[in-house]
């Protein structure tokens, strides 16, 4: 990131991606640990994740996490999204500031990701999920899709008979 004449960067943007944050409900006690996948501009209060139902507001530890070998695992990423109408204006303004969005990791995100690597342009992928398709062409109704994000956090969805086709290679499971 470059900085002008050597400026701090702005308040709650983070030039490090990768880094862990831990957020603390103020009202049931409850806790997450969330990782940065780009750079960007997280809060530093939420609403409460944790506890079904709780009004609380987790507040951020400020990034003050010592996990130096990686292993504290988290549930939560910060994401940067891409842009759609079903965002609301508020949601958009944010994201088009820097802004990143934060998501649960579910499912088998949770143990070691599968990873692939597009064969053409070199960049790696992370398998999400698979789904059923409810569109018209190109693909018919009912086909499978492989869902599919980017280190950047992008998300792709992509005809299954396209991803098995050879154009992606299997790296770590």
């Amino acid at each position: 990131m470059s900085l002008i004449n050597g400026a701090s960067p702005p308040p709650g943007l983070n030039p490090n991606p990768g880094r862990k944050n831990i957020y603390t409900c103020q009202e049931c006690g409850g806790h997450l640990i969330t990782k940065d996948l780009v750079p960007g501009t997280t809060p530093f209060i939420i609403a409460c994740q944790v506890t079904h139902g709780c009004p609380g507001r987790m507040q951020s530890s400020m990034y003050r996490v010592f996990d130096p070998d990686d292993k504290l695992g988290h549930t939560h990423e910060w994401y940067k999204p891409i842009l759609t109408s079903a965002m609301s204006p508020s949601t958009m303004d944010h994201v088009r500031k820097g802004g990143l969005l934060l998501r649960a990791i579910t499912g088998q995100l949770k143990g070691a990701a599968m990873l692939y690597r597009h064969k053409k342009n070199r960049k790696t992928y992370r398998l999400i999920t698979e789904a059923l398709l409810q569109a018209s062409a190109p693909v018919a109704e009912n086909d499978l899709l492989v869902i599919y994000e980017n280190e950047e956090g992008q998300t792709f969805a992509r005809a299954k008979k396209e991803f098995d086709d050879g154009r992606f290679e299997h790296i770590k499971s």
